[in-house]
């Protein structure tokens, strides 16, 4: 008998919808009664139950090649007490990832005008060098986290594969330095 595994493949959204990011230090991370989708934080799935056990990720930057940045992914789990109906929503790390972009940007079309709010800008670069610097890819039952990267001047766009590691809430976050804005285009996989 042959167990066959399915996974899901869909085309890459932005992380950041609003807009890229330009924080030069991470997000504070508390533990919080009630915790919302909010741009850049987006529900694993069902109250966790039925969720996507990985996400393929590929950051990218407005700002020249070499521009470097890094990101996070932070999972979060509620907890509450048997018998209590108050729940609290508990971060923890999954992964951070280090990026630098290639000289590989975004469609030139004469088409495009800002805001470019589905696509990403001429001016907007994918990364070709990606390296984990903290944290875990996972190893989920379709198979172990993995990160694809031909290394910085290859100009091959690189791209990770990320266990979730059961969350039910998922946020990505940035930190940049000097004039670089940051997000990633991502898929549940």
């Amino acid at each position: 008998m042959s167990t066959t595994i399915y996974t899901q493949s869909g085309p890459l959204s932005k992380a950041l919808t609003a807009g890229n990011s330009n924080a030069i230090d991470w997000a504070a991370l508390e533990i919080l009664e009630l915790l919302p989708v909010a741009d850049g934080r987006y529900a694993a799935g069902e109250g966790g139950a039925y969720a996507p056990n990985r996400l393929f990720l590929m950051p990218y930057c407005e700002g020249g090649a070499g521009a470097a940045f890094s990101m996070r992914i932070i999972g979060w789990r509620a907890f509450s007490q048997p018998g209590d109906r108050k729940q609290v929503s508990i971060p923890y790390l999954i992964c951070e990832l280090a990026c630098v972009a290639c000289n590989v940007g975004g469609p030139s079309a004469p088409i495009m005008t800002p805001p470019y709010p589905n696509i990403m800008a001429p001016t907007e670069r994918v990364c070709d060098d990606v390296v984990l610097a903290l944290g875990s890819l996972g190893c989920g039952p379709s198979g172990p986290g993995f990160i694809n990267s031909a290394g910085a001047g290859s100009d091959i766009p690189a791209s990770a594969l990320v266990d979730l590691g059961g969350c039910q809430l998922f946020q990505f976050d940035f930190k940049t330095t000097g004039p670089v804005t940051a997000n990633c285009l991502w898929a549940r996989a």
